[in-house]
């Protein structure tokens, strides 16, 4: 009568009464049970997403994406779909948790997830890979297409201006290793490949992009 949703099981049946076939319909009112099924359901998908979340920034943790990678991989081999790869660490953490605190360093990394978020395309997958490391799979992307996000991506890193509670000003600042993925890579050669052309761009004095390439070795690009 109130408008509100109910489910009922129906099981038939028939009998022979002094000769005469009856239908019978039995109905049971399962709703309660239907809404502990969907509760259930429900909370299992929470749990789900919950595994595969950062809890932290909100967005992929490392297994979720290293899964995703896996995958286009896969369609790599299968179908021939380019895709990169961006390594990315924020230079000199540590200073910043050193000398402001965890709390402040957990606003940092969240504010530069969002920042990465925000500079996406929508086919494009960002995930935390642990610390201060965060990695891009840039789906259908050729080596200019990676350079160009991965530009967007520093310049936008750049611009966040984190205050604290002693009204000082915080500058952030990241090194990013950009790779093409190439045919018979695995996974773990695919993110070394990446991780490596980043750790290039620490020794070359940070907040750089390194591409690691096949053709053209290795080519850095200084913030811009």
């Amino acid at each position: 009568r109130d408008g509100s949703k109910f489910y009922v099981d129906i099981m038939l049946n028939q009998m022979e009464i002094d000769g005469e076939l009856f239908g019978i319909a039995i109905v049971r009112d399962y709703t309660l049970l239907k809404k502990a099924e969907d509760k259930i359901r429900l909370e299992l998908e929470f749990e789900k997403r919950q595994a595969l979340t950062d809890h932290l920034t909100g967005i992929m943790n490392r297994r979720a994406f290293t899964t995703q990678l896996t995958d286009e991989i896969a369609q790599l081999e299968q179908h021939g779909t380019p895709f990169a790869v961006s390594f990315i660490d924020l230079d000199d953490f540590k200073d910043i948790n050193d000398e402001y605190g965890h709390l402040v360093g957990d606003e940092v990394l969240t504010e530069v997830a969002a920042s990465l978020q925000s500079n996406l395309r929508q086919t494009d997958i960002l995930g935390r890979y642990g610390g201060e490391e965060f990695i891009i799979l840039a789906k259908h992307a050729d080596k200019n297409i990676i350079m160009q996000l991965a530009k967007r991506c520093q310049r936008s890193i750049q611009q966040l201006s984190i205050r604290t509670d002693q009204n000082k000003t915080i500058n952030i600042t990241a090194s990013f290793g950009v790779t093409v993925v190439c045919h018979e890579q695995s996974m773990r050669q695919a993110i070394k490949q990446a991780d490596d052309a980043m750790y290039q761009a620490k020794r070359l004095g940070r907040n750089l992009i390194v591409l690691s390439d096949e053709t053209e070795g290795v080519v850095a690009i200084p913030a811009g």
